[in-house]
């Protein structure tokens, strides 16, 4: 059987966690199996803003999975499937996480205006 797709996460696999650039080695596996006619994607934790400037450096033409799966978009950003937590129901969990177990310095890490953003959908 023949390898048709790979599909890629970026932090800590093809980039080093935070970066934006894809070493040598790296690059050259992805170009060699683009090369060989294989699908390459990127399924990512970023979100689809945050990986953006990676996907174009690799001229990749392929859907975009990002948000650890809740959006999935295709080469142009168009957005084909989107599945987020509620922001009502993201902000009970971090509510009741906080009452729960100490989780202080992890909520102030959460930037609440990412979660308001989406509130329409």
């Amino acid at each position: 059987m023949s390898i048709k797709l790979i599909a890629l996460d970026l932090d800590g696999t093809i980039v080093e966690a935070g970066s934006m650039k894809i070493n040598k080695v790296n690059r050259g596996a992805i170009n060699k199996a683009i090369d060989k006619g294989i699908k390459v994607c990127i399924a990512t934790g970023r979100t689809y803003e945050g990986l953006v400037p990676i996907y174009k450096s690799l001229n990749l033409s392929t859907h975009i999975i990002s948000a650890a799966g809740a959006t999935i978009n295709d080469k142009d950003g168009n957005i084909l499937h989107k599945d987020y937590i509620k922001p009502e129901s993201a902000h009970r969990l971090l509510n009741y996480l906080n009452k729960k177990i100490f989780m202080h310095k992890f909520i102030k890490a959460i930037n609440f205006n990412t979660i308001n953003k989406h509130q329409n959908f």
